[in-house]
């Protein structure tokens, strides 16, 4: 028996247990430039020692991490950057030269560190993309901030059983099985922001043949949003292409576009259609519910509404500190938003298809900026 088969068995019973596989890593370490002369490093720097652990990513151009080789399985992606920062598109930045002008530019994102919660442009227009064996689409192709748990632009330390946010870095414990190959890029898709320092790595296993990935599904990330929804029309989180897999979870994010509405589009119900049902399978009874929350996300014996769990949890709330009777009363003087994120960790199958909607209100009748990412597993890449 595998040690993938054994995974049931419970993650400390399988500690002792010998493998048989080989751990990789590709990250954007890279020894192709000479160190910077600077502090300790003076004297590796005239020996000419070559060594960097960061790259820039330009406006509309993107980062390659090199080749995974198959088969393996993608067991932990962590990756971390500096907030994007304005650049002139005929005069670029560079970062391999502390200039006036570097730090001048540097000094706006360098600054929002400091605090380390609000990165709209990294977090909102970097994308993660990731493709397996010879598809020509990515399975995986999502914000930054989306794929690892939160909205709106915004780091939120906490940590669920696959995604989080930790200590200044960006983690996916999700399992990615490919048969051959796999390729994860990092995409700006800004047209005038560069990213000054990306940091990352991704670690997977490899196998000596396809056995221990057997009756594994390829990971997909499908990131949809509407700004703002449609009146009548619900909000579709996914909506997947012919084939069996299952569903993992997904991450939520949601700001009313009147302030009148406060919470309301929390009303909306969750539905799964599987396979083509025409009545949806599971329907949950708002929207907070489906996050295991209530009377849209009570504080109750606790400093905040927010909150983290390793299946569930309340990432970003309005109001988020002040009581229930507080939010109840005046969040109609203001533009309430909320990051959620749910998974699944049995799995919801399907054989052929699925479809999964979520009400803004309970009649679809709240205009809400929604934007989700959706976690499901596929017989297709």
């Amino acid at each position: 028996m595998s040690e993938e088969k054994n995974h049931s068995l419970g993650e400390l019973e399988e500690l002792p247990r010998f493998r048989n596989h080989r751990v990789y890593q590709v990250t954007t370490t890279h020894h192709d430039e000479v160190i910077q002369n600077i502090s300790t490093w003076k004297e590796q720097s005239e020996k000419g020692v070559q060594h960097r652990d960061q790259v820039q990513i330009r406006p509309n151009d993107k980062y390659v991490f090199e080749e995974l080789k198959g088969p393996g399985k993608i067991t932990n992606i962590w990756c971390t950057a500096m907030p994007l920062a304005k650049e002139d598109k005929d005069n670029p930045l560079d970062i391999s030269k502390f200039t006036l002008k570097l730090i001048t530019k540097a000094a706006p994102p360098v600054l929002r560190m400091y605090k380390y919660r609000k990165f709209p442009h990294l977090l909102t227009k970097i994308y993660i993309k990731i493709f397996f064996d010879d598809a020509d689409e990515p399975s995986v192709n999502a914000p930054l901030g989306s794929f690892f748990g939160t909205g709106f632009g915004e780091y939120k330390h906490f940590m669920s059983r696959y995604v989080g946010m930790t200590a200044g870095g960006y983690v996916s414990q999700f399992r990615m099985p490919f048969k051959k190959k796999a390729r994860v890029e990092i995409a700006n898709t800004t047209d005038d922001y560069v990213c000054l320092a990306f940091y990352g790595a991704v670690t997977y296993n490899r196998y000596e043949n396809l056995q221990p990935i057997e009756n594994m599904g390829y990971f997909h990330a499908k990131y949809n949003q509407e700004y703002p929804t449609k009146e009548g029309i619900p909000y579709m989180v996914l909506d997947t292409k012919e084939g069996r897999g299952h569903f993992v979870g997904f991450t939520l994010n949601c700001v009313n576009k009147r302030r009148k509405h406060g919470f309301a589009y929390l009303e909306g119900n969750t539905k799964f259609y599987v396979d083509g049902e025409k009545e949806p399978s599971i329907e949950f009874t708002g929207t907070e519910d489906i996050f295991q929350g209530a009377w849209y996300y009570m504080r109750v014996n606790r400093k905040q509404s927010e909150f983290y769990a390793p299946y569930h949890g309340l990432t970003i709330k309005s109001f988020n500190k002040r009581d229930n009777l507080f939010f109840y009363l005046f969040s109609r003087w203001k533009y309430c938003k909320s990051s959620q994120y749910r998974f699944f960790p049995e799995g919801i199958p399907f054989k052929s298809k699925l479809q999964v909607t979520i009400h803004h209100g309970e009649f679809d009748e709240i205009p809400t900026n929604y934007n989700s990412t959706a976690y499901y597993y596929h017989e297709k890449p």
